[in-house]
């Protein structure tokens, strides 16, 4: 599934909506939103926010536990 430059805002957020559904890993959905030419920045960062808070808790707890090792260096 992807959200290309043709898609509006409301069909990117379908898209993630349904990655995040799927249990899409939490990297490929980042990439999506990444890749969506066509939304500003402030609209990317609102699907990332959507797609961050729907992990499931330990994936969640793990993405964190990555991150803190990487900024802890």
């Amino acid at each position: 599934m992807s959200c290309t430059r043709t898609h509006s805002f409301d069909g990117c957020r379908s898209a993630v909506e349904a990655l995040v559904d799927a249990h899409t890993p939490f990297g490929e959905i980042e990439d999506v939103i990444d890749d969506s030419e066509r939304l500003s920045e402030e609209q990317k960062s609102a699907l990332w926010l959507l797609a961050w808070s729907s992990q499931d808790p330990p994936e969640l707890r793990r993405n964190v536990e990555a991150t803190l090792r990487l900024v802890a260096d």
